[in-house]
């Protein structure tokens, strides 16, 4: 006996039901077996309120001169020289996969990193304590800065930081400059006061100078003097 059109219509739509229970009850079971398998849940934010906060001021500073990509790990940023004895090779890296920078600034025409940006939540430590993203950075070159959370923040003194900061070669025509040349690269970035040549006087950077806030010991900002 021959089934009419509309029954084998039915028939089909039967079908095409009963095959998707069977793939919503394998999606299920394969799912359960994830969570099983997998102790991992989603995080609900990328970015904690004084890292978001920050991100939307360092956009407006420069946003239309180079992508901003938070939270990126040390070992996409740097890598470790290839000619360190296995043992040592390891060590360092596996040190870059265990931290992420805060932000990284990269060139909007070839995706080349410019440079990294930290952001301090807590208090500012001493400029002659061991700081290893700081002195990691400087080792491989790449331009560094630091900058302390705060409640609200200076968009110009985050621009021309920044800017003085960035290699020659990226093209930053897309902003105007908010200070004097004379000025730039002389403003704390966590106060906006002006930075004051300083001597250390003991430690591992006895005799050495670097930048102080002016504002200290209100601020406790400092950083190397590049030469």
């Amino acid at each position: 006996m021959f089934l009419s059109h509309m029954e084998m219509l039915l028939l089909g739509v039967v079908l095409v039901l009963l095959g998707l229970l069977l793939r919503l009850q394998y999606r299920e079971h394969s799912e359960q077996e994830s969570v099983e398998r997998f102790p991992y849940i989603k995080r609900n934010q990328l970015l904690d309120n004084h890292q978001q906060q920050f991100l939307q001021a360092l956009q407006r500073a420069v946003g239309d001169a180079v992508d901003i990509c938070p939270r990126v790990r040390g070992a996409d940023v740097v890598k470790t020289m290839s000619q360190l004895p296995p043992q040592e090779y390891q060590y360092w890296q596996q040190q870059l996969l265990d931290f992420s920078f805060d932000y990284v600034l990269l060139d909007r025409r070839d995706y080349n990193v410019v440079g990294v940006v930290d952001l301090q939540v807590e208090e500012t430590p001493e400029v002659l304590e061991e700081d290893y993203v700081r002195d990691l950075c400087h080792a491989a070159c790449v331009p560094f800065v630091r900058f302390q959370a705060n409640d609200s923040y200076n968009i110009p003194a985050i621009r021309s930081v920044i800017l003085a900061h960035l290699p020659a070669t990226t093209d930053t025509s897309s902003i105007e400059p908010t200070a004097t040349t004379q000025e730039i690269g002389l403003i704390c970035p966590a106060c906006s006061s002006l930075l004051v040549r300083k001597r250390a006087k003991n430690g591992k950077y006895a005799g050495q100078e670097f930048w102080a806030c002016s504002s200290a010991p209100r601020c406790r900002h400092a950083e190397h003097i590049l030469t």
